[in-house]
């Protein structure tokens, strides 16, 4: 684990051609569906709301007041 720490310290971009070649295109998991896996049903659930912009993959959480 020690030789490892320095993977949570730097910044890591891993080249992923070859799987693109292999599938044709880079699979992505919809915001909602990995959210929505992410928190299932907990109480969580009822209480966080997803806010993302449709031309952008950055996504805001907040917590619903009531």
């Amino acid at each position: 684990m020690r030789e490892m720490r320095y993977l949570w310290r730097e910044a890591l971009r891993m080249d992923n051609a070859k799987l693109v070649t292999a599938l044709g295109r880079e699979p992505h998991t919809p915001l909602d569906a990995a959210v929505e896996t992410l928190v299932g049903r907990s109480r969580c659930a009822r209480r966080v709301s997803i806010v993302a912009s449709p031309s952008s993959a950055n996504a805001t959480c907040a917590l619903d007041s009531r």
